[in-house]
Parts: C-alpha cells; sequence; structure tokens
C-alpha cells in the first residue's frame, strides 16, 4: 500500500535526483538544475518552514525507500498550493493519483479548505493525475505561458 511519511534530512538524495530528474525540470516553473549545495540548503529550511508539508511516498510493502514527494505550501487562509514529483522509474504505472489522494486526506486533518495546483498545459500525465482525484480548472483560461491552475475543495472532495 502506497503511504506518505513526512521528508526527513536523509532523503536529501533521492529529493535531489528527483529535483533534478530532465522530465520533471522540463514540466517546473524552474528549468534549472539546481546545485548539490543549494539543495541541502533549501532541504534544510524547508524542513523548518512551518508552512510547509514535504512528503515522501513509499509502497509500505517493500520499505520505505521513496517512490516519488509531494508537498504542501499552506497559508494562513485555508489554502495550499500542490506539487510532485514522480521517480522516473514509477511513471506510468499511476502513482501520482494515489500520491494525491493520500495527500488529501492530510490535507483535510491540516484543516485545508482548498488545495491548488499549477500545472504546464503540456503535462497531460499530470493534469491526468490531479482530475483524477477531483481537481478542476480554477479558471476557463490558461495563464501565462501555458500553465493551467486547477483547485480542488477538501471539504466537498469524497474517495
Amino acid at each position: 500500500m502506497i503511504r506518505l511519511r513526512p521528508a526527513m534530512f536523509g532523503d536529501y538524495a533521492a529529493l535531489f535526483a528527483w529535483r533534478n530528474d530532465p522530465v520533471t525540470r522540463s514540466h517546473s516553473t524552474d528549468k534549472d538544475p539546481v546545485e548539490f549545495v543549494d539543495h541541502l540548503k533549501w532541504l534544510d529550511k524547508t524542513l523548518g518552514d512551518e508552512s510547509v508539508r514535504l512528503f515522501v511516498a513509499y509502497d509500505d510493502s517493500v520499505g520505505t525507500h521513496g517512490l516519488g514527494t509531494v508537498r504542501l505550501d499552506l497559508d494562513k487562509g485555508g489554502t495550499a498550493e500542490v506539487s510532485i514529483t514522480v521517480d522516473s522509474a514509477q511513471r506510468g504505472r499511476g502513482q501520482a493519483s494515489i500520491f494525491l489522494s493520500e495527500l488529501v486526506k492530510i490535507a483535510e486533518g491540516l484543516g485545508v479548505k482548498t488545495l491548488n495546483a499549477t500545472i504546464h498545459q503540456d503535462n497531460t500525465s499530470s493534469l491526468r493525475s490531479f482530475a483524477s482525484v477531483g481537481f478542476v480548472p480554477a479558471s476557463r483560461k490558461v495563464v501565462k505561458d501555458g500553465w493551467v491552475k486547477l483547485s480542488l475543495s477538501v471539504e466537498r472532495h469524497v474517495d
């Protein structure tokens, strides 16, 4: 069964590899590779930031090594921005939808009312994954440079 656990500093190598994966970078708002030292600084800051929840997805039947990562950036108004990265070896297996379903449960427990995501219109697999758990376009128009804003009302979400 796939579960999410809080990321730890010891996850630095997997998180670094996922962030710098060429496919991940191609779908990111920041397409530049991250330097290792900068990554360590970012991870240290992120793990200490109360407004960020970073999780590693894993299959509990085979251990806690990661399948990917999901992140919530919380605001004080009950809204959170979602981001997701799936390990390259796990892509195409429907794992992202499972990661997101688990994240919705966590968000609900944190009192989040609305989840938002910004995904490039060319990232059709990610758009399908978010849609499969109930995310809908936040507006009818594509925002700047092909980015689409999606939203999910956690209060109305039904598993």
